[in-house]
């Protein structure tokens, strides 16, 4: 572990890549690496990397956007219905 100026650590990730003996070992241990990474980034709006790559990311978005609409609709009208 790194330790920064503040006295924190914080684990850092990288890929070993030596000694790739067959010439598309050193692409699997990318894509292995890849695939592992790909989980959501606030940088992306809390998409995963492969969503943006394949242009999924607009409609996801989307989605989200009406789910929060219509959860946002769905309390107001329960609170209204408890408090009358």
């Amino acid at each position: 572990m790194a330790r920064s100026s503040a006295g924190t650590s914080r684990s850092r990730t990288k890929i070993l890549l030596e000694h790739a003996d067959l010439p598309g070992e050193r692409q699997g241990r990318i894509a292995a690496f890849g695939e592992h990474d790909n989980r959501a980034h606030v940088s992306l709006g809390n998409l995963a990397p492969a969503e943006v790559d394949l242009g999924r990311g607009s409609d996801i978005l989307r989605a989200r956007a009406r789910i929060k609409r219509q959860t946002l609709i769905d309390r107001r009208l329960r609170h209204h219905a408890q408090a009358a």
